[in-house]
């Protein structure tokens, strides 16, 4: 069982954390005081885009995040956001994070997606029991981590007095390169009296080797590398049931019911907040176009200037269109999650799942379309390196290729659910994904 407050010695008075002044004496905070908390926040983040943005290319180069960013992001709250009260945390809720994940995008699609998952990963990490969290938040009031629910083949673990031995490789740990922690969903077999499981592990970056694989065309400033473990040891506090893990009633949600993150699923959550990459970088790509590009490129054979044809007009209106209907589709799902959660409901039934995941993949598509439309009529110079639009455009082929932007899986997915099909037993994992 989780200890109170008073058992764990949080800090529980008026400290100040990252300039933010908390007043979190039940250990929790009060739900009047986070639309405050989210504005002071997203103004601090608005601050940065500029210095971000310069420094776009060298998180290309250095296939991580540059030392001065995280360095900026730290000062202005954003790994604090999602941190439990109790130790000096803000406790933002969906909302904050979509529209974090919206705004960096703005600068640098993988800045955004880094500093999204390290925010968000604290919430991550509340799920966990009152023990764990005190090893990993006391120190700052924040953890930077990692994580990863793809094993490769050959993970797994073995129960073994205390805990868990955990051997195995997983791969996309977006934001490992900056992190003391990483959490890997780990498979354990079957033995005589105990049938096969899974578990996610806490595990400290120190004790797994990080395998250097991130070589990618968009998307390169993740760091998103492997990890390995060989038979490190995982104590039983920092290792949940993976089924409690994606549950609406871990351990943490229990203790600071008012936090209503901690009840959502982790996928959920995801489907949420990343259509706002895509919509973050296709707003830049058409400010770009629009500011740099449509005025001074000449269409070719004397065809005068881009921004005087008929076509451009067009195409330019119909990507502002598909834009605006995708951030209408995002925030609505945003929202819609949002209070459902804080009703303190379990999950909303499978066809509303369904819903709210086609409404993420097609905002996803949506802003991806725009982007191409402005793209398509660029220019060649556009390819250079380091143009702003080729930058989008490989990141844009990245998030359309990752899962939650598998438009033919998705929907696919979710228009059986709509039917009303029941799902084979291969297919219920899908399901449950929704």
């Amino acid at each position: 069982m989780l200890k109170t407050s008073d058992d764990t010695n949080p800090r529980t008075r008026s400290d100040d954390v990252d300039g933010f002044s908390t007043e979190t004496a039940d250990g929790r905070v009060a739900a009047s005081d986070r639309n405050r908390r989210t504005e002071e926040l997203l103004d601090r983040v608005r601050a940065l885009l500029p210095g971000i943005r310069s420094r776009a290319e060298q998180a290309e180069d250095l296939r991580r995040l540059p030392d001065a960013t995280i360095q900026d992001l730290t000062e202005a709250g954003v790994f604090a956001m999602h941190a439990p009260a109790e130790f000096g945390g803000l406790e933002l809720e969906i909302d904050a994070l979509f529209e974090l994940a919206l705004l960096l995008g703005t600068a640098c699609t993988s800045t955004a997606w880094t500093a999204t998952f390290l925010a968000y990963h604290n919430a991550a990490l509340g799920r966990f029991p009152a023990e764990t969290q005190q090893e990993v938040f006391a120190d700052r009031g924040f953890a930077l981590s990692a994580g990863s629910f793809h094993p490769l083949p050959g993970s797994r673990g073995e129960l073994v007095d205390g805990g868990i031995r955990v051997t195995g490789r997983w791969d996309f740990c977006s934001g490992v390169m900056h992190s003391d922690w990483c959490f890997v969903d780990v498979p354990v077999e079957a033995t005589g009296d105990q049938p096969a499981t899974r578990f996610v592990c806490l595990i400290p970056v120190s004790e797994l080797e990080v395998v250097d694989v991130w070589h990618t065309t968009g998307m390169r400033g993740t760091g998103s590398n492997d990890v390995k473990a060989e038979g490190v040891f995982v104590p039983a506090h920092h290792a949940l049931h993976t089924p409690d893990f994606h549950g609406t009633e871990t351990p943490g949600a229990l203790h600071r019911p008012g936090h209503s993150l901690l009840r959502m699923p982790i996928y959920r959550a995801a489907g949420i907040f990343h259509p706002a990459f895509a919509i973050g970088s296709a707003e830049r790509a058409l400010e770009v176009f629009r500011t740099e590009i449509a005025g001074r490129r000449q269409r070719p054979v004397n065809g005068g200037p881009l921004v005087q044809a008929p076509l451009t007009h067009s195409r330019y209106a119909k990507a502002v269109t598909l834009l605006h209907s995708a951030t209408l589709m995002a925030r609505a799902q945003s929202d819609e999650a949002g209070a459902h959660y804080a009703g303190h409901a379990g999950n909303p039934d499978l066809p509303a799942r369904a819903i709210m995941r086609l409404s993420s993949v097609s905002a996803i598509t949506q802003a991806a379309e725009a982007v191409e439309l402005v793209t398509r009529v660029s220019g060649g110079s556009m390819f250079r390196r380091g143009s702003e639009l080729d930058r989008i455009k490989r990141d844009m082929a990245v998030l359309l290729n990752h899962n939650s932007g598998d438009a033919d899986f998705h929907t696919e997915t979710a228009g059986k659910v709509l039917l009303g099909l029941e799902p084979t037993g291969a297919e219920a994992g899908a399901y449950r994904a929704l």
